[in-house]
């Protein structure tokens, strides 16, 4: 599979917006701002003319991150191209089984990730030890990890919703007037309300008979289609849209926020992994560590995570999650739990 021109122009077309968006060229006073042990892997990559490295993620606006890769390390281009988790998985499938291989760094979701770890197709990446990078973003002994972490809680359209006026509770949202404002994803068994939904689950925050009173609002098929829907006035608000697509929407200027439910909002690890001997070896442990590095971890923001780095404030447009119980994710066991859900969403929304 070749990269077409499209995708090619794609990945240069930030280097020359970085500078105008007041990053600092690498040199004399960028120094600072690379760590050592990513330089080290910089130059590397480029002693082993690795020039290249093929990077494929499911969550869009990724465009800042990657200009300012291109800005810090000038040697080493991204080429990348956004798609959806079932795409991607059939073109790794694809790769792997006519050993024409591109792909070396990809992101997406549990099912997707735990799908490639299944079928032992993720790569290792040593981390270094200098490095600083949370072990709570460091999966299966460094065969996944989180570049950072997308929040599910209630959408709303600030146009027509004040927050002061939205209940605590998911019951009086499911009561009352408020049920006829209030949509949701369609759960299919794998979608982002899916995940969220298993884990407020797990956690005992949403046991069968609240499940059972979700049956029956509108739903919408996808997240960025359910943040559309809410910010053009067709609904009120909805549960658990992520922050991924909240802020993908409100970017273009439509009015829609997140707000934290108490106990019914969850948080999910956006998770990213080499594939095994991907085609550009040193390339790709330069591009993961700085997307798991301080200096990447910065903009992570730019595309609707919080930070890995507990340290590291999250944007003011983001909901404030401090002293907030907000659950997360196993994904130790999380194809047991998904399952189980999966199940309960036959069985509701067949």
């Amino acid at each position: 599979m070749q990269m077409n021109r499209r995708d090619i122009l794609k990945s240069t077309a930030g280097i020359g917006a970085a500078a105008m968006m007041g990053l600092t060229p690498r040199g004399a006073s960028a120094q600072g701002e690379v760590p050592s042990w990513l330089d080290k892997l910089y130059k590397t990559a480029i002693a082993n003319n690795e020039k290249t490295v093929v990077y494929y993620p499911t969550s869009p606006g990724q465009e800042r991150i990657i200009e300012k890769f291109h800005q810090l390390f000038p040697e080493v281009q991204v080429q990348y191209k956004y798609t959806i988790a079932s795409e991607l998985t059939a073109i790794v499938d694809a790769e792997f089984a006519s050993g024409n291989r591109t792909i070396d760094v990809l992101q997406g979701g549990p099912t997707l990730q735990l799908g490639l770890r299944a079928s032992d197709r993720q790569g290792k990446f040593e981390v270094p030890a200098d490095s600083g990078i949370p072990s709570s973003a460091i999966f299966f002994d460094g065969h996944m990890f989180s570049n950072g972490r997308l929040l599910y809680a209630l959408g709303y359209n600030t146009a027509r919703v004040k927050p002061e006026e939205i209940p605590d509770d998911l019951s009086e949202l499911l009561e009352g007037e408020w049920r006829s404002r209030v949509a949701m994803q369609k759960p299919v068994g794998a979608g982002g309300g899916d995940n969220a939904m298993t884990t407020l689950r797990v956690a005992g925050f949403l046991p069968d008979e609240m499940i059972q009173k979700l049956v029956g609002l509108p739903t919408e098929n996808g997240q960025v289609a359910l943040c559309t829907a809410v910010a053009q006035g067709k609904y009120d608000a909805a549960l658990w849209t992520s922050s991924t697509s909240v802020l993908a929407v409100a970017s273009k200027g439509a009015p829609i926020k997140q707000h934290v439910l108490p106990k019914y909002s969850a948080l999910q690890n956006d998770v990213i992994s080499l594939l095994r001997d991907p085609p550009h070896p040193h390339a790709a442990n330069l591009f993961l560590g700085y997307l798991l590095s301080e200096v990447g971890q910065e903009e992570a923001g730019t595309f609707g995570l919080y930070s890995i780095y507990d340290s590291m404030p999250a944007p003011e447009s983001f909901p404030d999650i401090s002293g907030i119980q907000v659950p997360m994710i196993e994904y130790e066991t999380y194809f047991d739990q998904s399952k189980a859900m999966r199940e309960i969403t036959i069985k509701y929304w067949p």
